[in-house]
């Protein structure tokens, strides 16, 4: 999600992203369903520049619950640039943390210009593009 977005909307915005992320369940009313929430940090020191998070609910209901109204909260107060983004199965929440971590580094290598993780039947999958802006997935196995 794009937290730092998120930021924006508030008039007083709180310090810690999970803050942010737990005022805006609280919005939608879907405070109850989740577990935890993990900042993912890109190599930062401060919490608070992080620009995405993962999120943990009680169950698969919740967090399908919450997703739809995420994005209709977002549509509804038009805050743009922030995605609820692909949701995975416990077994690849930890593969897609490690994705996103390599998807981080590289950009900071400059090898890519940008990339996603992304659902694919039930398992993550990472694309990235250089510089001529195309998508291509990474072979698991380079992982």
């Amino acid at each position: 999600m794009g937290i730092g977005r998120l930021h924006e909307s508030f008039a007083s915005p709180p310090e810690d992203p999970c803050d942010a992320m737990d005022t805006i369940l609280h919005c939608i009313r879907s405070l109850a369903f989740y577990t935890l929430i993990i900042p993912i940090l890109p190599a930062l020191k401060i919490c608070k520049e992080t620009d995405q998070a993962i999120m943990y609910f009680s169950s698969s209901l919740d967090q399908k619950y919450a997703s739809v109204e995420l994005r209709r909260h977002f549509a509804r107060e038009k805050i743009t640039k922030t995605s609820v983004r692909d949701i995975f199965e416990q077994k690849g929440v930890e593969l897609a943390k490690k994705m996103t971590r390599l998807g981080f580094q590289m950009k900071r290598d400059r090898t890519i210009c940008k990339f996603c993780v992304s659902n694919i039947h039930g398992s993550p999958a990472f694309f990235y593009a250089g510089q001529d802006q195309r998508y291509s997935e990474m072979d698991q196995r380079t992982l």
